[in-house]
């Protein structure tokens, strides 16, 4: 049996999820394979890329082409010409609307994406050759109405934030702060996905290790269709404990201070809540602490306290950068599930969050992390301290055992292969 990962982008947490959750059927032996449209690093064995230059797959709006017989209805009717200006301006206004979007995104939201695509993943031969579609982060590649009109193949769609029940949008917290100017298009685009995926020509599987999306899905117009709780896998051999002061010292950090680390893909992304570590960071109740700061920072910030280690992509280092941190700091407005959270958790460290997505459940009934009670730089600091102060403690190694009972790649796999039907 054949399963097909299709993902937008090697890039990103869910990029990386779609690779680990490949990577983790591999090792158990099925027949895992995974497209991308874009693929910037990852080039192994069983992976293929959308080629975007083979005229059969990409989809392109035809301008009529002028017959005898369009030529007659021209006469009569004027159909060609007004078939022909109807085209012309329906690119003229996608071209402008891709400029605004352009723009907007550098601050008004993180992504927008549409339910349409030029790509047509039916005709690749990875898809053809497949038995199961797993689908992960599919915007700018999958054609909602032809893939679900035309697919026949069972379909497992992992689910890494919002947009499946959205419009434009991929988390609830940018489509209500730009409603007012892009309500309408957002409801637009949720109706075609709704009735693409309502009117679908085979199974629908819904994954996601987050409860809380789960449950918008129960209580949402898809409520009929499967629903599995799977987390993301972690590779243990790698992400693991490692002793604290040992990491510190492999990184030259200060052994004598509380090393607290943030990270994020972008760290000035809206969503991923900086600006409200920032107050923490500035505050002289914390300048006994050291702040490690991962990921692209497109500003200048000179504090004393403060170590860039700007983005890392070696994933040999990541584990000893989570070990070197006694607390991983969450302070996201809206999170699917954090694959930081699971990765800091597993090396041992214990997370600091906002009461958003599943934190305060997983964390506090796990005795894996602190959560504030608000969305606030005053509620992120009470909760901090309660670690700082030793209100709260946590043991290192309890922390990465717990945590590797939910995450183990080789569980996570086995849990897929019984859903899918692959008996081991």
């Amino acid at each position: 049996m054949k399963i097909l990962h299709i993902s937008t982008s090697d890039l990103g947490g869910a990029g990386i999820a779609a690779i680990r959750f490949h990577e983790a059927l591999l090792k158990q032996n099925v027949d895992s394979n995974i497209l991308f449209l874009d693929c910037i690093n990852y080039h192994r064995p069983n992976t293929y890329i959308f080629n975007r230059k083979l005229q059969k797959q990409l989809r392109i709006p035809q301008l009529p082409e002028l017959t005898l017989k369009n030529y007659l209805f021209e006469k009569i009717f004027h159909k060609f010409s007004t078939e022909n200006e109807r085209i012309k301006k329906q690119i003229r206004v996608n071209q402008l609307e891709d400029q605004k979007l352009a723009i907007d995104a550098q601050t008004k939201f993180e992504v927008f994406s549409k339910p349409t695509s030029l790509h047509n993943i039916l005709e690749n031969e990875a898809y053809l050759n497949a038995d199961i579609i797993h689908l992960h982060w599919v915007s700018g590649f999958l054609d909602y109405e032809t893939f679900f009109k035309q697919n026949k193949k069972p379909v497992f769609w992992s689910l890494h934030d919002e947009n499946v029940l959205l419009g434009a949008f991929h988390f609830k917290l940018d489509s209500d702060r730009n409603i007012d100017e892009y309500g309408v298009i957002d409801q637009q685009y949720t109706q075609i996905k709704q009735d693409s995926i309502l009117n679908a020509n085979s199974s629908i599987t819904f994954i996601s290790g987050a409860d809380w999306i789960l449950e918008k899905l129960r209580n949402h117009n898809l409520s009929k269709l499967n629903r599995e709780k799977v987390f993301y896998p972690i590779d243990k051999s790698l992400y693991r404990y490692i002793d604290k002061i040992t990491a510190k010292s492999i990184l030259n950090l200060p052994e004598d201070k509380p090393i607290v680390l943030f990270a994020a893909g972008n760290i000035l992304n809206f969503r991923k809540g900086f600006d409200l570590l920032l107050p923490l960071i500035s505050d002289t109740d914390f300048s006994g602490v050291h702040f490690l700061v991962m990921g692209v920072l497109k500003t200048y910030l000179d504090l004393p306290n403060v170590t860039l280690l700007g983005k890392i992509s070696d994933e040999l280092l990541m584990p000893i950068i989570y070990a070197s941190a006694d607390y991983y700091i969450l302070p996201s407005r809206a999170e699917g599930f954090s694959y930081g959270m699971s990765e800091a958790l597993c090396c041992g460290t214990p997370v600091v969050a906002f009461d958003v997505a599943d934190h305060k459940l997983f964390l506090e009934s796990n005795n894996l992390g602190v959560v504030a009670d608000s969305v606030n730089s005053e509620s992120l600091k009470n909760a901090l301290m309660k670690c700082l102060t030793g209100q709260i403690n946590f043991d290192s190694k309890h922390v990465a055992d717990k945590a590797i009972e939910f995450f183990d790649s080789e569980k996570v796999a086995k849990k897929l292969m019984s859903l899918y039907k692959i008996v081991d």
